[in-house]
């Protein structure tokens, strides 16, 4: 066998090869796409860590882990949960829902009489501190006045945080108010002002309701995802 004989085999036995390991790629890759899970991605990677389709199995990686970690969070729907999502997700697409979430859970437990209050117009809601301005020396609640409120219904749920402003807070209540409109029927929205070392925050919630009602509305909704924290009264 001469040399160029030698040199001819030579090249196509390499382009060979070259096929059978592309085609072999090609297969895992649809494999790996087919399943679309962590696990499948994470075997073809082993078997290719470099070449044609390793950073879309990355990316795809951190889109499934953003998403396992993000219904994790809400699953537990506590502060921790949401904090521990931010921690590992800073910029995720949650990241936005998270904070809210999170600031939902803070601002739950700022006393009723310490942020502002905003009046949404038009919206025919009574703010905290409306009631106070026209009642500047209110009696003082004793128990019998106390049991009575509750009967009537003085919980609120809390329906989110936003930085935008009243105008986005409202936005939110009308969505979802749409949305379920059985569910949030009579309900009379307000968006309360609270200063936080972020910033200006809006609390959109909604009342009153008994502490019974206040629960199932909350479960309801964060059924569907949505955020929602009872605020007692």
């Amino acid at each position: 066998m001469n040399r160029a004989k030698l040199v001819t085999m030579t090249v196509m036995v390499a382009v060979a090869l070259l096929a059978i390991a592309c085609s072999s790629r090609q297969q895992q890759w649809e494999t790996a796409r087919s399943a679309d899970t962590l696990e499948a991605y994470q075997a073809f990677l082993r078997s290719f860590p470099e070449g044609e389709f390793v950073s879309q199995a990355q990316a795809r990686m951190g889109e499934l882990q953003e998403t396992a970690d993000w219904q994790k969070a809400t699953q537990t729907d506590t502060a921790d949960g949401y904090q521990q999502f931010l921690n590992q997700h800073p910029q995720g697409r949650m990241a936005d829902e998270a904070r809210i979430r999170l600031g939902n859970f803070a601002l739950a437990q700022t006393p009723s009489n310490t942020p502002s209050d905003v009046v949404p117009e038009g919206t025919g809601a009574t703010a905290v501190g409306a009631q106070a301005a026209a009642s500047p020396s209110p009696p003082v609640a004793g128990p019998a006045m106390k049991a009575a409120a509750l009967q009537a219904g003085s919980y609120r749920i809390q329906l989110g945080a936003f930085s935008g402003g009243d105008k986005q807070a409202m936005a939110e209540w009308r969505r979802l108010e749409g949305e379920y409109p059985q569910l949030l029927h009579g309900l009379s929205p307000s968006v309360k002002l609270a200063t936080t070392p972020a910033g200006h925050l809006y609390r959109l919630q909604a009342g009153a309701l008994t502490e019974e009602n206040a629960r199932k509305v909350c479960a309801t909704l964060k059924a569907s995802n949505h955020a929602c924290i009872i605020v007692p009264p």
